[in-house]
């Protein structure tokens, strides 16, 4: 029997096409998610700045953000990025310790409300930029 049509579907191309784009938008998602989280704990830098002693400056100077993303989960941290800024900030030997330990403990709950905020707000915007409809 002879075959008058034959056709071969390029299924596997269009398939193969489509997890590349949702991939492409979930390295988007991620990206807008995480700037929009360094945003907001730099709100909050400032304020660890001024909690630090300022001998020569350099400790204020130091702090920093960053973050990362590893299996879909972003941390991010602020930190102080001077050899000694554990000791003098951390250590209940320093007469700082309270004073940091007690700006992060008042500021805590109202830093990771303000992270869960600016997160679920970036992912709105970011779904209704592209279409996505957010249950």
């Amino acid at each position: 029997m002879e075959s008058v049509f034959t056709a071969t579907d390029n299924i596997d191309d269009v398939l193969k096409q489509i997890s590349q784009l949702e991939r492409k938008v979930q390295n988007q998602l991620v990206t807008e998610t995480r700037k929009a989280m360094r945003q907001t704990v730099r709100r909050y830098q400032s304020f660890f700045k001024k909690l630090a002693p300022k001998k020569t400056g350099k400790l204020r100077r130091s702090v920093k953000i960053r973050s990362r993303t590893r299996k879909g989960v972003t941390k991010i941290s602020l930190y102080y990025n001077a050899p000694y800024g554990g000791y003098v900030n951390f250590s209940k030997k320093s007469p700082n310790y309270k004073k940091i330990t007690n700006g992060y403990k008042s500021n805590k709950s109202k830093i990771e409300k303000d992270i869960q905020k600016s997160i679920v707000d970036t992912q709105r915007v970011f779904f209704k930029k592209n279409g996505i409809k957010a249950e």
